[in-house]
This record gives C-alpha cells, structure tokens and sequence, in this order.
C-alpha cells in the first residue's frame, strides 16, 4: 500500500519539478559555498583621481591635459568575493607627485600608472586588467599675474529711466594656471543683466575672463582669486517737472484776474526714484501782485531737490506777471497818521506827503479822493526807542472795498519821550 502511494508521488508532475529545483538548488549551493571556484569580473568606467596637483603648485608646475578620465578594470578572485564587489568601493588613482621624483620639476609630457584601490576586505581580488596601464598628462609652467575686471551691463532700463554708473567692488584679481593661457590673458569681465529696470540693483555675478584676442577663456584649468563679484548699476528716473511761481493775492489783483508766463514752462530733471516721483512741480519763488500797477518782470534761480540733477542746462527762469481789467491812478496825499505808539513817548510826523498809487476797476477808482486815503505808520516796532526812523505805512481807501494800493510807503517820524508835566 505504501509504496502504491510513492508511485503515485514520482509520477505527479508538479513533485518532479519541486524536486528538480531542490537538486539544483544544492548542486548551487556546494558549487558556490563548498568549491568556490576562482572567476573574473570588468568594472565599467572607473573615474580616475588625479591627486598632488598642490605639490605641482608648489613646484610652479601644473597639469593642462591627462587623456584618461575613466578606465575598465578586470578582477579576478573567489567567486564570492567577486560577488561583493561595488564601483563605488573602487578608485583608479593617479599619483601627479611621480613627476617630480628624480629631481624633475620641469614642463613636458609624462606617461603615470594607475594606482588601483579597493576595500581590505576584498583583498582576496587581483586587479589584472586595466583598460591601459598608463595616463599621459601634460605639464605646464605654473605662473600667476593680476588683471583688471571691467563691467558690462547686458539689458535695458524701463522707459523714463536712465542707467548710470555701473560699478564693480573689485577692480582686479589674481589667476594662477598654465603659462600658455595666463600669459594670454587680458581682463575679466563681470556682466550685469536685466530687463525693464526702474531701480538700482546689485548682482552677485560670476567673473569671465577675455584673452587679448577678445575671446573667452575656459577657467576650469586655473585658479582665481575670487570667482564672482558684486556689481552695482544706478538706475535713475528722467522726468519732465513743470515750473510755477506763487502769487500773493490782493484786493484788485488775483489768480483769476491776472496771467504769469515763463521764459521756460519746465525742466528735466534726473534722480533718486524714491525722490524724484513724488516731485510733481518746482516753485520758484513769490510774486506779489500789490508790488507792481499793470506788470511786472521777474528772474528766478531754478532749485532742485537734493539727490536730482537738472538736465536742461536752464538754471534761470524769467516770470512775466501782468494784471488784466484793472485802471490805476496817482495820489498825492496828506492825511497821515501813526498807531502803536508806545505809551509816554510822543511821535511828531516828518513826512508832510505821500504818493500813492491805487488799482482798481475803472468804475470804483474814478470815484476815489485823496480825502478818502488814509497813509497809517505802525510804530509799534520800536517801543520805546527814541530819535528819527523811517516806520511801514499801510494805505487804506475808505468806502472802496475793490481798490488797493500799489507798492511800499514808509513814513519818516521822529519819537521823543513825553513831557512828564
């Protein structure tokens, strides 16, 4: 009965599968473990590592050129060594200092060999096969010179702005290399860029160098003192800024009733754009329009805010002042007073006349009498000072609301102190 049953298990297919691959699988397993037999391994593209480019410096010497960069290296060894073998643990390293054994310490081609290495642990491999057995490097003078840095800038500025004055924090550095390029080089250049710029603006930006053909120069194979460098460019607003004039209003003569005209309406002005916009207008100065009778002719210097600059060139401005529908007349008139007399002190009048011009509407001046004219000298200035002064007078036309006078009137009045009795 049993062994009916074991006939029946050897003749299911699925059981001589299952027991096919448990045979393999020992056979494996003592070929592996048991006999591990001796096999070769090729690591693709190992980098090469060039190392003692700094004894070379220190020789005045360095590598221009090394025609390998990556090499195939064939291992040999124990089967399961070979199985724990990774590229990363691998480094195909060329020792530059060779160059310098024997005393050598000179420029010219030279032929290196690979130093393969790989971790302790694998120290049952042989590495036997290398792609080739040798790096030719090329070696040049190591010579190092100072070149002046220029700055470019490549964009634009927005419309109404100007760019000025880009600047660069370095004006010269140091490169060290190969004889043949440094001895070649002119000037490096630090380029600032942007677009539509309405400020000022600074940039980090890298150093590239021009050889005294005009050309780019690869750096890769020297050495700068400083890669990069901060540039500064000064944007600046342009903006045309109207002219105006103040006018001191009086009775006869106001904004509505009078026209001011300009040799120059407006200037252009350059500047700080934080300043500069909120400049909407330069006043000039005052005019006071009780000063003169009809017109008048005004000269102004032009001042412009700090931290801008006038570009027109015009740095004085001429103000012509005129008043319009106004008659004047001429007084001679002798009804003076003073006011503001200091108390104790008595002030006699010296003036016996003064001239005073009027200005008004033709029907209200036509009307005035030197009886309606009063010339008032305010002497309150002086409180109690004695002797002769010259005191401001001020016109008054009684009844006449529409009419003022013209100009400046003084009174001269001599002040004594009052009789005690």
């Amino acid at each position: 009965m049993r062994s009916e049953r074991l006939n029946q298990l050897f003749e299911r297919k699925s059981f001589r599968i299952v027991l096919s691959l448990l045979i393999s699988l020992i056979l494996w397993a003592y070929v592996e473990y048991v006999e591990n037999p001796e096999s070769t391994l090729t690591i693709n593209n190992v980098p090469v590592e060039y190392v003692g480019a700094e004894t070379l410096a220190e020789n005045n010497l360095v590598v221009t050129e090394q025609d390998v960069t990556s090499v195939n290296i064939r291992f040999s060894g124990k089967r399961n060594i070979l199985a724990r073998l990774n590229r990363t643990d691998i480094t195909a390293r060329v020792d530059l200092t060779e160059i310098l054994r024997g005393g050598n310490a000179v420029a010219g081609v030279y032929q290196i060999p690979f130093d393969v290495q790989y971790p302790d642990e694998l120290s049952g491999l042989n590495a036997d096969g290398v792609t080739t057995d040798y790096v030719t490097v090329t070696v040049e003078k190591l010579i190092s010179r100072k070149i002046p840095v220029w700055t470019q800038f490549n964009g634009n500025v927005s419309s109404g702005y100007r760019a000025k004055d880009v600047t660069c924090e370095l004006t010269e550095i140091t490169v060290s290399g190969s004889q043949v390029i440094v001895a070649n080089l002119d000037h490096a250049i630090a380029v600032l860029s942007g677009e539509d710029l309405t400020q000022t603006v600074s940039q980090e930006t890298p150093l590239v160098l021009i050889d005294i053909f005009g050309e780019e120069v690869d750096s890769g194979q020297l050495t700068l003192s400083e890669e990069a460098a901060l540039v500064s460019m000064q944007v600046q607003m342009v903006k045309e800024v109207p002219l105006k004039v103040n006018l001191v209003e009086g009775v006869s003569a106001t904004a509505e009733n009078t026209t001011v005209t300009y040799s120059t309406n407006s200037i252009q002005l350059i500047g700080d754009p934080a300043v500069l916009s909120d400049v909407q207008q330069i006043v000039l100065g005052t005019v006071d329009l009780t000063d003169f009778a009809s017109s008048g002719s005004f000269t102004f210097p032009i001042s412009v805010p700090e931290n801008t600059e006038n570009l027109s060139g015009v740095t004085t401005v001429t103000v012509t002042v005129e008043v319009l529908g106004q008659a004047t007349r001429y007084f001679t008139v002798e009804n003076i007073e003073v006011v503001a007399n200091t108390e104790g002190y008595e002030a006699e009048i010296v003036t016996e006349i003064v001239s005073v011009v009027l200005r008004g509407p033709e029907t209200s001046i036509v009307k005035v009498t030197a009886d309606d004219i009063r010339v008032v000298a305010d002497l309150s200035a002086y409180g109690s000072a004695t002797g002769d002064f010259s005191a401001t007078a001020k016109i008054y036309i009684d009844g006449f609301s529409d009419i003022d006078a013209i100009g400046e009137y003084t009174v001269d009045v001599t002040v004594i102190e009052a009789d005690g009795e």
